[in-house]
Protein backbone atom coordinates (compact mmCIF):
# COMPACT_ATOMS: atom_id res chain seq x y z
CA UNK A 1 0.00 0.00 0.00
CA UNK A 2 1.18 3.30 -0.97
CA UNK A 3 0.33 6.06 1.45
CA UNK A 4 1.06 9.50 3.16
CA UNK A 5 1.44 9.78 6.69
CA UNK A 6 -0.92 12.31 8.53
CA UNK A 7 -2.09 13.42 12.00
CA UNK A 8 -6.02 14.34 12.19
CA UNK A 9 -7.21 16.98 14.86
CA UNK A 10 -9.75 15.13 16.54
CA UNK A 11 -9.88 14.98 20.30
CA UNK A 12 -7.36 18.36 21.08
CA UNK A 13 -7.05 21.62 19.65
CA UNK A 14 -4.88 22.30 16.57
CA UNK A 15 -2.54 23.94 18.55
CA UNK A 16 -2.05 21.39 21.26
CA UNK A 17 -1.52 18.69 18.10
CA UNK A 18 1.19 21.36 16.61
CA UNK A 19 3.04 21.75 19.98
CA UNK A 20 3.00 18.19 20.60
CA UNK A 21 4.03 16.64 17.67
CA UNK A 22 5.44 19.36 15.39
CA UNK A 23 7.19 21.91 17.09
CA UNK A 24 10.45 20.83 15.47
CA UNK A 25 8.87 22.07 11.72
CA UNK A 26 8.55 25.04 9.89
CA UNK A 27 6.01 24.93 8.29
CA UNK A 28 2.78 22.15 8.03
CA UNK A 29 -0.09 21.56 5.58
CA UNK A 30 -3.45 21.73 6.74
CA UNK A 31 -6.07 19.91 4.53
CA UNK A 32 -9.56 18.86 5.44
CA UNK A 33 -10.94 15.51 4.95
CA UNK A 34 -13.47 16.67 3.16
CA UNK A 35 -11.07 18.42 0.33
CA UNK A 36 -9.21 15.34 0.53
CA UNK A 37 -12.34 13.08 -0.23
CA UNK A 38 -13.30 15.50 -2.45
CA UNK A 39 -10.66 14.73 -4.53
CA UNK A 40 -10.79 11.07 -4.30
CA UNK A 41 -8.67 10.50 -1.24
CA UNK A 42 -9.08 7.93 1.53
CA UNK A 43 -8.31 8.06 5.00
CA UNK A 44 -7.10 4.84 6.52
CA UNK A 45 -7.02 4.97 10.46
CA UNK A 46 -3.17 3.85 11.07
CA UNK A 47 -1.02 3.28 13.88
CA UNK A 48 -2.15 4.93 17.23
CA UNK A 49 -5.29 7.75 17.21
CA UNK A 50 -5.02 10.34 15.64
CA UNK A 51 -2.55 9.08 13.23
CA UNK A 52 -3.98 8.13 9.75
CA UNK A 53 -2.55 7.42 6.57
CA UNK A 54 -3.92 9.28 3.05
CA UNK A 55 -4.19 5.90 0.60
CA UNK A 56 -2.75 7.01 -3.08
CA UNK A 57 -3.86 4.06 -5.60
CA UNK A 58 -0.99 4.43 -8.31
CA UNK A 59 1.76 6.65 -6.72
CA UNK A 60 2.36 8.03 -10.58
CA UNK A 61 2.74 11.96 -11.10
CA UNK A 62 -0.63 12.76 -11.94
CA UNK A 63 -2.28 11.87 -8.26
CA UNK A 64 0.71 13.36 -6.72
CA UNK A 65 -0.39 16.47 -8.26
CA UNK A 66 -3.59 15.49 -6.92
CA UNK A 67 -2.97 15.27 -3.61
CA UNK A 68 -0.43 18.05 -3.44
CA UNK A 69 -3.43 20.40 -4.33
CA UNK A 70 -6.11 19.10 -2.39
CA UNK A 71 -3.03 19.56 0.84
CA UNK A 72 -3.50 22.94 -0.38
CA UNK A 73 -0.98 25.73 0.10
CA UNK A 74 1.70 25.19 3.13
CA UNK A 75 1.68 27.25 6.47
CA UNK A 76 3.83 28.46 8.65
CA UNK A 77 3.62 26.46 12.02
CA UNK A 78 2.75 28.99 15.11
CA UNK A 79 4.25 25.87 17.15
CA UNK A 80 7.44 26.07 15.43
CA UNK A 81 10.30 25.97 18.42
CA UNK A 82 8.13 27.11 21.05
CA UNK A 83 8.20 24.31 23.27
CA UNK A 84 11.45 23.30 22.06
CA UNK A 85 14.97 23.12 23.91
CA UNK A 86 17.98 24.36 21.64
CA UNK A 87 21.24 23.21 22.52
CA UNK A 88 23.66 25.82 22.46
CA UNK A 89 21.02 29.03 23.43
CA UNK A 90 21.28 29.91 26.81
Amino acid sequence: MLGISVFAVLDEPLDDLLRRRFATFRTVYLPTVGGLADRGFELLPTGQRPHFTVRLRRGDDKELWELLEALGVVQPNPAYARSVTWRGEG
